[in-house]
């Protein structure tokens, strides 16, 4: 069974003015002006999955809020597991005869500042955006437009260059 997070709720607190609360589908964005909570919403969640300090396997840089959630974890039991700032984390799940892995997944914060919103777009946001900022396309092709005709247009031919 996948793992997958259920459901999540933190309190407000630092510059999150209300109550966040999110059943998270399979790609979710978030996004907000500066100073409204989306940097504690990222350190809520890893303080409530992750262990933090000198016992822990991450050296975790976070601020000093103090913070409450709970967010509902599938895929490590039969049942729907709670973690909250207080209680059992991951990596208490990564026994050695789990399988688990301990880079359980990647998290990807896009921190640049405001991006503003095409409402003209059919889709939202706009197809390009979604395609230079959540894929490797727009990597690949800064990659491909440094590659001279010259070698582009070159062949193998019994391991030989041509």
């Amino acid at each position: 069974m996948a793992i997958r997070l259920e459901h999540i709720r933190i309190s407000r607190g630092g510059p999150l003015l209300e109550d966040f609360e999110l059943e998270p589908g399979d790609l979710n964005l978030i996004y907000g002006r500066n100073e409204t909570g989306k940097t504690y919403l990222v350190e809520a969640l890893i303080r409530v999955l992750f262990s933090k300090g000198k016992r822990s396997r991450q050296a975790w840089d976070l601020r000093d809020w103090d913070l409450t959630g709970k967010i509902l974890v599938s895929g490590l039991g039969s049942e729907s597991t709670p973690f909250t700032t207080t209680g059992k984390k991951l990596e208490e799940f990564w026994a050695e005869d789990s399988g688990m892995p301990p880079d359980l997944a990647r998290l990807l914060v896009v921190k640049g500042g405001e991006i503003f919103l095409d409402s003209g777009e059919a889709d939202g946001i706009g197809h390009q955006v979604l395609r230079n900022y959540l894929s490797g396309d727009r990597l690949l092709d800064g990659i491909g437009k440094r590659i001279s005709a010259t070698i582009k247009a070159a062949k193998v031919e019994d391991k030989t260059l041509q």
